[in-house]
């Protein structure tokens, strides 16, 4: 128990941190909406889809991979200096590329010739992955507060100048007191430009920050070592690109099924409304970065029962989540400030039971990676790329952003249902299913009662989140 105590405790501070960060860039999506117009929006969240891919691809599994292998060998020092020298010199390949071929890539991305915005994304990636082992390091040697205190200072860096662009730029625009033209160093038309570039500065001096960390080891690149960490690590890639896929292959697929006229509003009402299930992957990331460090350090010694309890919990306060911003769900879109993205909130509901099952997943995938049979990670993952590319490609034509939110969900479904049945034929876990589908029953059907006769007063919300929570407590008393 003391074990599983200082599990939550990191995971409370890496969720704390993942909230702080997360609702402070959250708290950018109104300022976002009511600038942007959907299509814009849309636009910005192709770059960022193209961002996420890359990250997955250029990291291909190292920051899992320098984990696991610094809780097998004693020379820590080895593995973070060829982990990192690795991914410095594959992402000064993918520099020098996408800045020579930024023209092409901008026209086949956005379909317009200025290159600006994929030479500055590019810069962003670059500084994201050279911080990536760094990250991990600090994780691995258990200090949350440092994590949290650099990423919160990153994300306060962002905010500060998405602020200082959108607010502060646009009222000193075309004043008279400035002795020259303020227009020769700030351009109305850039648009999310200026989120990027925000992005950028703040990847670049979160790296900063990162930096004396990184000189206090000495670079030395082993090749034995980098052979082992890639063999551990290359079916993570493949399993990661599929997963990817997952997260954000919709939107590419939106904008490419759907007209052209009609693409990037989707894209945009789709991503906003996307916005509001963020709550649920901030306590799944902040989780994730507390249990990985965990098992890794406890593979040895944490039992299967461990796991059991750990599966109920993550599941009932998922649940939890689910139904408490499906039932205000009335009080959260005020997040988006324009109505013209209201069409879409039925679709959140949908997204956040799709997080709930992919955290499940996450959960289940401790017995592959602590046995290093990580190739099934890569087999589930193909599977679910091929299951959201099937069903995007049937359900979009019919259906919108709604067929790619139901693709979802039952691509993570299925992914945690085979990943469950393979984990008790290789690696039998007793986990509780009675207790954790329960929980996933009663959210659904306080939701769904909810749904059919909710009234405006929030009183019916109000019963039935409390309702949830007294129920989950006795449940639980024995063992909290």
């Amino acid at each position: 128990m003391t074990r599983l105590r200082f599990l939550f405790k990191s995971t409370s501070i890496y969720s704390f941190t993942s909230i702080i960060s997360r609702t402070l860039n959250f708290f950018l999506v109104p300022l976002y909406t009511k600038i942007f117009s959907p299509n814009e929006y849309g636009e910005l969240t192709i770059l960022m889809s193209l961002a996420a891919i890359l990250m997955v691809i250029l990291t291909y599994g190292f920051e899992t991979s320098f984990l696991y292998f610094s809780s097998k060998y004693k020379n820590k020092d080895d593995i973070f200096s060829t982990s990192f020298i690795s991914l410095l010199a594959s992402s000064l390949f993918f520099l020098s590329f996408f800045i020579f071929f930024k023209k092409k890539i901008s026209f086949f991305l956005l379909d317009v010739n200025d290159y600006n915005l994929i030479s500055i994304l590019t810069f962003i990636i670059f500084f994201d992955i050279l911080s990536t082992i760094p990250f991990a390091k600090i994780r691995l040697d258990g200090k949350p507060i440092l994590f949290s205190k650099i990423k919160i200072f990153g994300v306060s860096i962002n905010i500060a100048l998405n602020l200082f662009f959108f607010i502060i730029c646009p009222y000193l625009h075309n004043k008279t007191f400035f002795p020259y033209n303020f227009d020769n160093i700030y351009n109305v038309e850039f648009g999310i430009g200026y989120i990027l570039i925000s992005n950028l500065l703040s990847s670049f001096l979160v790296f900063c920050l990162l930096l004396p960390n990184i000189l206090k080891s000495k670079l030395n690149f082993n090749v034995n070592i980098w052979k082992q960490m890639f063999n551990y690590s290359f079916p993570l890639l493949i399993a990661g690109i599929a997963f990817v896929i997952n997260e954000v292959g919709d939107r590419i697929l939106l904008k490419m099924i759907l007209p052209n006229e009609i693409s990037s509003f989707e894209i945009g009402v789709y991503s906003a409304c996307y916005k509001i299930s963020i709550f649920m992957t901030i306590f799944i990331q902040g989780f994730k970065l507390g249990f990985e460090p965990y098992f890794f350090a406890n593979k040895n010694e944490t039992t299967k029962n461990h796991l059991s309890k750990i599966m109920n919990y993550f599941v009932a306060i998922c649940c939890f989540i689910f139904l408490f911003i499906s039932v205000f769900i009335d009080l959260f879109k005020y997040f988006i400030q324009s109505k013209v993205y209201y069409q879409g909130l039925d679709v959140i509901p949908i997204l956040l039971l799709s997080n709930l099952f992919l955290g499940i997943y996450f959960n289940l995938s401790v017995w592959y990676k602590t046995n290093n049979k990580t190739y099934y990670g890569a087999y589930f993952s193909l599977l679910g790329a091929l299951i959201t590319i099937i069903l995007n490609i049937i359900l979009i034509p019919h259906m919108s952003y709604y067929g790619s939110a139901w693709a979802t969900l039952v691509c993570y479904i299925t992914m945690s249902s085979i990943s469950y049945i393979y984990c008790q034929k290789l690696n039998p876990i007793n986990y509780d299913l009675k207790k954790s589908f329960f929980y996933i029953a009663l959210a659904l059907l306080l939701f769904l009662i909810w749904k059919y006769t909710h009234d405006k007063k929030f009183i019916m919300s109000t019963i039935f989140s409390i309702l949830y929570i007294l129920i989950f407590l006795k449940l639980e008393k024995k063992s909290i």
